[in-house]
């Protein structure tokens, strides 16, 4: 299962008005959403990876928003988490 955080100001409209403030409007956000391009079951990976799949699996879940971490590693952009490089890179995410 995804780990997803809920951002919400309030109860969450069914149709926001058009003159919503996207800061007051309410929706599910991926907590380091690269962490899920993580590979193995290691120890590193496990304490690292805060989601189970790609950004792919994380918008079928539901998440509108995505907390993106870049990391510009030996000329490639990749993802990281902390100290932890997901050497998964960034554009093919999106």
């Amino acid at each position: 299962m995804l780990r997803l955080v809920l951002v919400a100001l309030g109860a969450a409209p069914t149709e926001p008005p058009q003159s919503a403030l996207l800061s007051r409007t309410p929706m599910i956000m991926a907590h380091d959403a690269g962490s899920g391009y993580l590979p193995g079951d290691g120890l590193i990976s496990r304490w690292t990876r805060t989601q189970s799949g790609g950004l792919d699996a994380q918008l079928e879940c539901g998440a509108r928003a995505f907390d993106a971490r870049p990391l510009y590693r030996r000329g490639r952009l990749v993802w990281h988490h902390g100290a932890v490089a997901v050497k998964f890179p960034f554009a093919q995410a999106i």
